[in-house]
């Protein structure tokens, strides 16, 4: 059980991750078991957890001066468990099943799912199958733009609601979604050169 934990997750201008040099300072043997599900567990459960997610962005940059942005996502009171983090029996299994949901702000995130997070032997590097649901509520489309590819407008006010379903197995991904979005006000992207 993890109770009443703070998580934060950081990203660079580079990409890398604030967790990034812990990584780095594992052994590749040992990277080698967790990525074969050598260390498995039956259940995780979250009470009362917050996330707090920043990526540093670039921003508007002119004249000689370098400028950059944060952008700041917060999840609070996540809750939730994820079942038989383990290895798959066979292929196309899906031992894992999780359920979370949190709050961003006024809005509410809740994820369904299950996939299978560690390989087969013979395929070391394939893609994690997975079939995940993802509802979102009152959530404002500034948060949910920063999570769609890059485009010349950026939703800077309004609020998005509905669900997201993405499926991943072998090659194969399929995304569907019935999303709603209300009073949304649209920005340039100060990222994108507009000729």
């Amino acid at each position: 059980i993890i109770r009443d934990a703070d998580v934060r997750l950081e990203q660079s201008l580079t990409g890398d991750w604030n967790w990034s040099q812990f990584i780095d300072t594992v052994p590749a043997e040992r990277k080698q078991a967790v990525a074969r599900g050598q260390y498995q567990t039956r259940g995780l459960t979250l009470d009362r957890v917050r996330i707090e997610y920043l990526e540093h962005i670039p921003g508007n940059s002119g004249g000689g001066v370098i400028q950059t942005a944060q952008a700041r996502v917060y999840a609070d009171d996540v809750s939730g468990e994820v079942r038989n983090l383990i290895a798959p029996g066979t292929h196309g299994d899906l031992p894992t099943t999780f359920e979370l949901k949190g709050r961003s702000s006024d809005g509410i995130v809740q994820i369904v799912g299950r996939g299978a997070f560690f390989a087969f032997a013979d395929q070391p590097g394939s893609a994690i199958p997975v079939d995940v649901k993802l509802y979102l509520e009152n959530i404002g489309m500034g948060t949910y733009g920063r999570t769609v590819a890059t485009t010349s407008l950026l939703p800077i006010r309004g609020t998005v609601r509905g669900t997201l379903e993405v499926k991943r197995n072998g090659g194969a991904l399929t995304c569907r979604s019935t999303l709603v979005a209300n009073d949304v006000e649209f920005a340039p992207n100060p990222r994108v050169v507009l000729v």
